[in-house]
């Protein structure tokens, strides 16, 4: 082996680590950003692992988001006020989960009818779901104390009914929580940030299973002024 050869094969070995870093921290930052966590693909009601196919379907209604959070938290008897706060927090978050829903799926171009509040018929499915967990978090203890502390988590189930017979169709779990190690990344994350995650995740596995479909423009009717952050 030359010289030449030798430094040449340096230089290749180098540009590769170079860009396995580089993909590394992209991987990283992206992770802090949106936080990390899961959203599973649709998964059919039978159990089985297969998607279900929504090619009929040309309009969406969603639906409510039931608090099933409360329940899982521990109150004593004199926390009631805290309990209420909580409750409070928890259904306003699911209203704006839903609202962040409608908005992502609407933006996917996907679906005729994209609304809230709305009658659904034979055509439409609906989504729906429960929020399973909601942890507020602390961004001081995360920056000041890595590794769970202050962690911030949101969990939900979503379900895709059947419009006219509201039998299940499928369902997709949300799984999202602040980036683990804390640090400066960690204070960009919220609730509501893992929530726009989480949604935009939903609107992505609804809309992969039309992909057969031609697209069609939405029609959006919300209540009032509509803002995602």
């Amino acid at each position: 082996m030359t010289l030449f050869q030798s430094g040449r094969q340096r230089s290749v070995l180098q540009s590769g680590k170079r860009r396995a870093t580089r993909i590394a921290l992209a991987a990283f930052f992206v992770c802090a950003l949106s936080a990390c966590g899961t959203t599973t693909p649709m998964e059919a009601r039978d159990g089985s692992g297969d998607a279900p196919d929504l090619g009929a379907y040309t309009g969406v209604v969603i639906g409510e988001f039931n608090d099933r959070a409360t329940e899982g938290r521990r109150f004593k008897d004199a926390d009631s006020d805290k309990k209420a706060l909580y409750e409070a927090e928890v259904a306003q978050r699911a209203d704006e989960f839903a609202d962040k829903i409608e908005f992502y799926v609407a933006s996917e171009e996907r679906f005729a009818r994209v609304d809230r509040d709305r009658e659904p018929t034979a055509s439409d499915i609906v989504i729906e779901g429960d929020i399973l967990t909601l942890k507020p978090g602390n961004p001081l203890l995360r920056l000041a104390i890595p590794w769970f502390a202050g962690k911030v988590k949101f969990e939900a189930v979503v379900r895709v009914r059947d419009g006219a017979t509201s039998d299940m169709i499928g369902t997709i779990v949300v799984d999202r929580y602040s980036l683990v190690g804390g640090g400066v990344w960690s204070l960009s994350q919220s609730v509501d940030s893992l929530m726009n995650a989480g949604a935009k995740a939903v609107a992505k596995r609804v809309t992969a299973e039309i992909q057969t479909r031609v697209a069609v423009a939405p029609v959006v009717e919300s209540q009032g002024e509509h803002h995602v952050d």
